[in-house]
């Protein structure tokens, strides 16, 4: 993540916003039915990621690939040991899929563009007071 440079930072933000799917997303689901999925209004409502039953205690996280639902499982990056090409435990340290990056980056990039947002409305309101003194000179 290039967090000195704001223009890098922007195109990365850029890209994973233009891979996913196309929001709004909103949250859907019954709660007596036990279903919850996240879904956009696209396509007449397309789920963007949903869960399944994952043994008795995990729910198992899915994500829309081309109008198939995959689990997020068989999309994992495992960390593997140094000494190893082999996954030596099936500790998950990321999901290769668009959506799941975007979702992943949110919680950063979200406050990242408001702090970004607060410094060029700052500077916008200095020049404009700049430029209201300057032309209160003529």
């Amino acid at each position: 993540m290039t967090t000195a440079d704001p223009a890098g930072r922007i195109a990365e933000i850029t890209a994973r916003e233009r891979a996913a799917f196309p929001g709004p997303w909103r949250w859907r689901g019954n709660t007596a039915s036990r279903h919850l999925r996240l879904q956009s209004p696209q396509r007449g409502g397309m789920t963007v990621m949903d869960f399944v039953r994952w043994g008795m205690q995990g729910a198992r996280p899915r994500f829309d690939t081309e109008g198939l639902m995959y689990p997020a499982d068989e999309m994992a990056e495992y960390e593997v040991a140094a000494w190893s090409t082999d996954i030596c435990r099936k500790d998950v340290v990321d999901i290769d899929h668009p959506d799941a990056q975007f979702i992943e980056h949110a919680r950063a990039d979200v406050p990242w563009l408001l702090a970004r947002l607060a410094e060029v409305t700052a500077d916008r309101d200095a020049l404009a007071e700049r430029l209201a003194a300057w032309e209160g000179k003529l």
